[in-house]
């Protein structure tokens, strides 16, 4: 167990250096950044790393500088983004409520200027919010809405993480054969990619489907899949994740 604790805590100091790194970048070009969509881009950039890392406060306060000056410039984009951001530290606090009111608000800009990328993405925020809420019927709308978007523009990577999105809704309502076809439809997609990280997710994803349809063979195949990549990825936390639903089945 201490070797568990250990090995969550070296990696979540590496994310949290890896995106401290990043703040401390953006922090230093926002001090001489001219007034323009630039320094907008900017400040949502470093509000994302900061809601990341649990700094909520900050990256409402940066957030509010980008609306500000997105408005003053007339960078409509700034303004979109920025709301889908401040849904983003709701969601994160817990309060999905008033996430889906800046999600809303997000939309309503994106769809005018017709920003299929960032409609896509903020569809994938609402649906989150929804499963967070239980509200499993408007979250698989959403997840597909964004999908299909993703599916147009030929985003791949977006696709699978749809899939995988979608196959967690059908797993929460206990439809394992919807839930088990979408992870392996995201699985084929991130192997077509070669996107290792993804990979270990849908291997473990379908090992834990796997074990509640009691089929322990390919629960073992899966989830030792899904090891060896972590292992070669040095994801010390996806090692702890993968020993625990091994440890199930044994």
């Amino acid at each position: 167990m201490k070797k568990v604790a250990c090995f969550i805590f070296i990696l979540n100091y590496c994310v949290c250096s890896s995106q401290n790194r990043i703040i401390d970048s953006l922090t230093v070009f926002l001090n001489t950044a001219k007034e323009d969509s630039n320094k907008v881009i900017a400040l949502y950039d470093i509000s994302r790393e900061l809601i990341n890392v649990g700094e909520y406060d900050k990256a409402r306060a940066d957030l509010d500088k980008a609306i500000e000056l997105s408005k003053k410039i007339n960078f409509q984009k700034g303004i979109g983004v920025s709301y889908g951001y401040i849904g983003l530290v709701y969601q994160e606090q817990g309060n999905n409520n008033e996430a889906l009111n800046y999600f809303d608000l997000s939309l309503q800009i994106h769809k005018k200027s017709g920003n299929k990328k960032n409609i896509a993405s903020v569809y994938n925020y609402v649906g989150n919010s929804y499963r967070q809420l239980g509200n499993y019927p408007e979250a698989l709308r959403y997840y597909y809405m964004s999908l299909k978007i993703k599916e147009e523009r030929g985003d791949k990577r977006g696709i699978a993480n749809s899939l995988s999105n979608i196959a967690l809704i059908y797993d929460a309502t206990h439809d394992l054969p919807a839930a088990l076809k979408k992870n392996a439809e995201a699985l084929k997609i991130r192997k077509e990619l070669n996107e290792s990280y993804g990979m270990s997710i849908s291997y473990a994803n379908i090992g834990n489907i796997y074990i509640q349809m009691k089929n322990y063979d390919l629960a073992v195949q899966n989830q030792l899949a899904a090891l060896k990549i972590r292992k070669e990825l040095g994801d010390k936390y996806g090692e702890s994740n993968s020993y625990n639903s091994l440890s199930i089945i044994y």
